[in-house]
């Protein structure tokens, strides 16, 4: 009267595969899948952040029934470098000079990711002047451009001094006059040189 009720479900010996192995393999189980552990070269790109993920094609799980395998997918940390902070592709590093080599000028060596190369300083820089080096950042990821290196330029000043050195600086204050200090444009600190160096 209410017709005929077919219930139909997977095989919990075969699975659906139609076929049951008489002498299952001792390490798959009769599955046809082995789970093991293998080491793979990976090739990061240039220019890669920390958290991104690169994904390696057919390296996951084999695929059921036959099917193609899964994809492994790799989380990336990049290790901070002490001598560079990291703004997208562009640099910052920090040099220390003497104050009477920032006044006088001199040649400096900066570390780049490349190699040491060499930077003029010019006579009477000030405190937290911001040098840009174009080219010497980080690749951009699948790009053509690469990021600068900005190195800020921090002034050392003595805090032990002898008395011969006192009498030398004592000397230079009492000939300093109005041209000896260049007049401050603005009330730019640290951070603002720092960011406008990046809006150049």
């Amino acid at each position: 009267m209410f017709g005929q009720l077919v219930r139909m479900q997977v095989c919990d010996r075969c699975g659906g595969e139609g076929k049951i192995p008489q002498t299952p393999c001792g390490v798959c189980r009769g599955t046809g899948h082995e789970i093991r552990t293998e080491s793979v070269d990976v090739q990061i790109p240039a220019g890669i952040e920390d958290g991104q993920r690169v994904r390696l094609s057919g390296r996951g799980h084999a695929g059921s029934r036959g099917g193609p395998a899964g994809d492994l997918y790799l989380l990336v940390t990049v290790e901070p470098d002490p001598r560079f902070e990291r703004h997208g592709e562009d640099l910052v590093t920090r040099v220390d000079v003497p104050f009477t080599d920032a006044a006088l000028g001199t040649t400096l060596t900066v570390a780049t990711l490349a190699g040491d190369e060499q930077l003029e300083l010019k006579a009477g820089t000030q405190p937290a002047t911001v040098l840009r080096l174009r080219g010497r950042g980080l690749p951009q990821l699948r790009g053509r451009h690469t990021g600068d290196l900005h190195v800020v330029v921090n002034v050392l000043l003595p805090n032990k001094l002898s008395d011969e050195q006192r009498e030398l600086l004592q000397r230079f204050k009492e000939s300093a006059n109005g041209d000896t200090y260049p007049v401050q444009k603005g009330q730019d600190g640290f951070f603002d040189r720092i960011k406008h160096a990046f809006r150049a």
